[in-house]
């Protein structure tokens, strides 16, 4: 828990309005692609939280929770072709 709202205190969270929203975590070593509460790109996504049932999230989703509660998403507003070059 830490760790994801140290992160959503640095601001790390991205939401790009597009349909539908797309948030990006923006990682230390890796960006990861978050469909709000639905998904994250993240390896450990796949693997505990599709495959192996065994968390609710990862890290990047439940920092993108807290961002949202204590309103440190980052916004961009793009065209839809604006986000291949973000």
């Amino acid at each position: 828990m830490s760790k994801a709202l140290a992160a959503a205190n640095e601001g790390r969270i991205i939401m790009i309005s597009v349909n539908p929203e797309i948030a990006i975590f923006v990682g230390e070593k890796q960006d990861y692609i978050i469909v709000p509460q639905n998904y994250c790109s993240c390896k450990d996504y796949l693997l505990n939280v599709i495959k192996r049932r065994r968390r609710r999230s990862c890290y990047h989703v439940l920092a993108y929770c807290i961002a949202v509660r204590i309103g440190r998403i980052r916004e961009v507003v793009t065209q839809e072709h604006g986000v291949k070059t973000l």
